[in-house]
């Protein structure tokens, strides 16, 4: 059933395998991020309508990935396209490389609709946003490591990619996880600078970070793991409470559910308030 069920895939995007291949002479790996990829070819897409993506063969998918949520109004939303069409025919652009008027009202409703957020800080991407968040707490506390949670993704540079999807030979025992790199190339520094715990385990988290107290800068965490695996409820006040006591900078990474699961995301669905979140 398997290897009919591949026959048929090769059949129907014939045109999404002749991308790939192309793709692989000039782009690593022939994706724009390790996870687009699988096998035996990743599908090509040529357009998106709605709750629908089409690939370049003309073949019909219900999109449930939106983007990983970013694009939750669906391909194409007539009420984005106008308001976005309207910011450049008023403006003349969507970026001017100096401050607008409009940065200050952003600011004032995310503010008004996050409990733990009281400035902020406009980035690039999502990552830059962990990277600089990680670099404020270690700023404030004078302490150099950060903590993580196994399984958690916060970006793709050397300080975060660790422990992201382990080898369950490497990944150590279940309450007290080894820091294992998700890739070649990241120094030694990382891995010994950064302490890993395990997620939904209040009582060997607690351990953890108690150990580790005096040299933990911050914690950063997804309140929802990979965006579909979320916290319990009781792990989450348990886990302020901890971090307020031993002076730990709670970073809550909402990059992945900030405005899903609900406008103020999940921080104001647990009712807590992060020291610093991400966007």
């Amino acid at each position: 059933m398997a290897v009919k069920s591949e026959q048929t895939l090769t059949e129907k995007t014939k045109g999404s395998a002749e991308c790939y291949k192309r793709a692989c002479q000039v782009i690593p790996g022939g994706v724009a991020a390790n996870i687009k990829y699988f096998p035996p070819y990743p599908l090509v897409m040529e357009k998106g309508h709605g709750s629908k993506l089409y690939d370049v063969d003309g073949n019909e998918y219900i999109d449930y990935l939106l983007c990983n949520g970013a694009l939750i109004f669906g391909h194409g939303c007539q009420e984005v396209f106008d308001a976005v069409t309207k910011q450049m025919r008023d403006s003349g652009t969507t970026i001017f490389g100096t401050p607008h008027r409009l940065e200050p009202e952003m600011a004032e409703k995310l503010i008004e609709l996050f409990p733990g957020i009281e400035r902020v800080r406009f980035t690039n991407s999502g990552s830059e946003a962990t990277l600089l968040a990680i670099r404020i707490a270690v700023a404030y506390t004078g302490k150099e490591k950060l903590a993580k949670f196994e399984g958690h993704y916060h970006g793709g540079y050397d300080r975060v990619l660790l422990s992201v999807n382990p080898d369950l030979a490497e990944a150590g025992d279940a309450d007290s996880p080894n820091t294992v790199p998700e890739s070649k190339g990241i120094p030694d520094y990382y891995v010994d600078q950064t302490v890993v715990l395990p997620f939904n385990d209040f009582e060997a988290t607690e351990k953890i970070l108690r150990a580790h107290a005096d040299e933990i800068a911050g914690l950063i965490m997804e309140p929802v793991l990979g965006g579909f695996i979320p916290a319990d409820e009781s792990f989450m006040l348990k886990l302020r409470t901890l971090t307020e006591e031993l002076n730990i900078v709670l970073i809550m990474d909402e990059v992945k559910t900030g405005f899903r699961l609900s406008l103020g995301g999940a921080q104001n669905v647990y009712g807590i308030k992060p020291d610093l979140t991400t966007l």
